[in-house]
């Protein structure tokens, strides 16, 4: 500490010196750096807080104001006066006094940039993880209003101001947008209109979950039980950040309902055990787990929920997280002198703590889901009390004790040191990820169901330095950011969680459709068979795609000629006349997969042209939408191209240049079951 104070005395010293020659020069005022060489008509016009600016060539006693007109430098006139910025940012003036008058004689803008600069890896760091942070921040006009935002989604905005808090300054007014929009029960909406609504209107019609309030719609994702605590920490976030205490008490009546209806509606809150309850999601996300327990409740039923009909269970980071919730509110009280408010979501906090450690913590780190009805028994391929999730990261900065985030912070080193083939690092939203009921949303490995997160490993890092192991804690942010340099130069929601061995080729076994078929593959049709999609132009047909035992696409297809089979080589099925609405195709086997050789007729508005329902022996069923430009594509000009699906066969007919076909993987939600049935619609 003496050698730097030394080079900075130093320093100064030099500039006097320096501005001592420029003083002989040239008398006129000057207001510049310590830290840089001036020319002698050098004038500062911005600074940052804690800038060392120095005052030459003036007469009278000097005096320097901040943005917000109050006085934090004085001192006498001399050759050259040398003062620290500080106070309230914004226009800052030096005014100087002789025995005539005061004068302003310099105004400066004073403004802060959060920013990190050794000259190298750490700077580069900073603004590699900077920009990552960035996302689609943007705004909502609503009540004759605009409300700023760094994400539309209360969960998303809450964590993302983490960091973007020293960067912008509008925190504040996506609480206010969500304050003035509470439902009257004390519900918080999980995001405000920022995209087509039309599917949030059908699905909720009946729920309340979306509703329109003056001229925007507003939607509870109905799986979710944090949106109330999420709003309560933000609220929390944003005071410490800005200290505007009298915003802060603006909010607090919106908090307190926020909480109690948690802990009041019967879709949030478990009468056995006290705790806080959603169904069955991989962490906090929204989508639960499609399995023998999900009821049909209509559209998109992964996403919706009933207080009677679905099964619910604990979620340890809803609570932790609720707790928090709790016992920053009764922080928010005790500044507000309504301390038997504070003392009562203190106690609850104190309450739920209890329960749930004595539920959930297993020695180690908090088992990811326990089921309220102690009768479900999920066959998902993985032990679940094994699971990671990653709220286990996130509550090593929520106040559940040193002992326990250690502990965490244990596991994930353990983690680190035996990591799957081609892992990018221990941060995964799960760990081990789910083998089945999750195929809808996640693939193995992908996204939530394995993969892995920088904003675990953000986390991760931050609960790590506060709970003494900083050295790990560096090695997270290290190691992200080499792979931040290795992708685009940024850091990305989700990697791959592993990248195993390619599997052994798959068997095909191919299902003749020989009973079934209606239509040609010419333009002829024969008795009782429609010629190929009912074309105008002779020759404009598939009459030379290759027939029998082919390789398309990389399966193998036993492609039925029209020639040997009265004409009838495809099944077709259409709401025309002449055709079938749906064909049911005898299978009586298992399957991983199943793969179709198909297309379509030019494509409806909507871009849906069909359905396959899998029907199971048990008379179960999982049905699956064939979108155009997903599972398949046009006879004309085909083009598509997903993980899932492709263009198996290309070429030509007498009419056009270019016709083809599409394959199609549909994986099989429970390989295990003998499939009865295929249903084409």
């Amino acid at each position: 500490m003496k050698s730097h104070l030394l080079f900075l005395r130093i320093s100064i010293l030099f500039f006097l010196f320096q501005f001592k020659a420029t003083l002989a020069q040239d008398p006129t005022p000057i207001l510049a750096r310590v830290s840089e060489p001036y020319p002698s008509n050098a004038s500062v016009t911005s600074a940052r807080p804690l800038d060392k600016l120095v005052l030459a060539n003036v007469n009278g006693a000097v005096t320097v104001k901040d943005g917000n007109g109050n006085v934090y430098f004085t001192a006498k006139a001399g050759s050259a006066v040398v003062f620290s910025v500080g106070g309230a940012l914004g226009k800052h003036t030096v005014f100087v006094t002789d025995r005539k008058e005061t004068k302003e004689l310099f105004s400066f803008t004073v403004d802060a940039a959060t920013r990190i600069d050794d000259g190298g890896k750490y700077s580069s760091m900073f603004d590699l993880f900077e920009r990552s942070m960035q996302t689609d921040t943007g705004s909502v006009r609503w009540n004759g209003k605009r409300f700023r935002y760094f994400v539309p989604w209360g969960l998303d905005h809450f964590h993302t101001m983490k960091g973007l808090q020293y960067f912008y300054d509008f925190g504040t007014e996506f609480v206010d947008l969500m304050r003035e929009a509470q439902r009257d029960d004390g519900m918080i909406w999980s995001f405000v209109e920022h995209m087509p609504m039309d599917y949030f209107r059908t699905r909720d019609a009946t729920t309340g979950y979306t509703e329109k309030i003056k001229d925007k719609y507003f939607v509870r994702q109905p799986t979710e039980n944090h949106p109330e605590y999420i709003f309560v920490e933000t609220i929390y976030q944003c005071w410490k950040a800005g200290g505007n205490k009298e915003w802060m008490m603006k909010n607090l009546d919106a908090a307190s309902r926020a909480l109690n209806y948690c802990v009041t509606d019967p879709a949030r809150w478990s009468e056995r055990f006290k705790l806080l309850k959603r169904v069955y999601t991989i962490d906090s996300w929204d989508f639960q787990v499609e399995d023998e327990y999900l009821p049909d409740l209509g559209m998109t039923n992964t996403m919706i929920i009933d207080p009677k009909k679905s099964k619910f269970g604990i979620f340890f980071g809803d609570n932790i997280a609720y707790i928090a919730a709790c016992r920053e509110l009764a922080e928010m009280y005790d500044v507000s002198d309504r301390r038997e408010e504070a003392d009562n979501f203190r106690m609850r906090a104190t309450e739920m703590e209890k329960r749930l450690n004595e539920l959930a913590w297993n020695g180690k780190f908090y088992t990811h889901f326990i089921e309220e009805d102690p009768k479900v028994v999920r066959k998902l391929g993985v032990d679940e009390k094994s699971q990671l999730a990653q709220s286990n990261a996130y509550v090593t900065n929520l106040g559940v004790g040193r002992d326990k985030s250690r502990s965490i912070t244990e596991t994930y080193i353990k983690l680190k040191d035996n990591l799957p083939v081609g892992s990018p690092g221990e941060w995964y939203a799960i760990y081990p990820p789910f083998e089945k009921g999750f195929e809808l949303h996640n693939a193995k490995w992908q996204y939530m169901n394995g993969g892995v997160g920088g904003h675990v490993a953000g986390e991760l890092a931050r609960g790590a330095f506060e709970n003494g192991y900083e050295q790990y804690a560096s090695d997270i942010l290290d190691r992200m950011y080499a792979l931040g340099k290795k992708y685009n130069n940024k850091i990305y929601f989700s990697y791959t969680g592993s990248i195993p061995p390619p599997p052994p080729p798959p068997q095909f076994k191919t299902i003749d459709l020989r009973a079934l078929a209606n239509m040609d593959t010419w333009d002829k049709g024969g008795k009782g068979s429609i010629p190929w999609m009912e074309v105008k132009r002779a020759g404009d047909d598939l009459r030379n795609l290759p027939t029998g035992e082919q390789v398309l696409g990389n399966i193998r297809f036993d492609v039925i000629d029209p020639v040997k089979s009265n004409r009838k080589a495809v099944v077709a099925v259409a709401k025309r006349k002449g055709y079938p609405v749906s064909v049911e195709v005898p299978v009586n086997r298992t399957a991983q997969s199943i793969y179709f050789l198909h297309t379509s007729g030019k494509p409806t508005s909507e871009n849906v042209s069909g359905s396959i329902s899998i029907v199971y022996e048990d008379n179960s069923k999982a049905t699956r939408y064939m979108i155009m430009g997903k599972q398949l594509t046009y006879w004309w000009f085909s083009q598509l191209q997903t993980t899932h699906s492709g263009i198996a066969w290309y070429g030509n007919n007498d009419i056009s240049k270019g016709i083809g076909l599409s394959w199609c993987a549909i994986d099989n939600p429970y390989p295990d079951k003998k499939i009865s049935k295929i249903i084409l619609q």
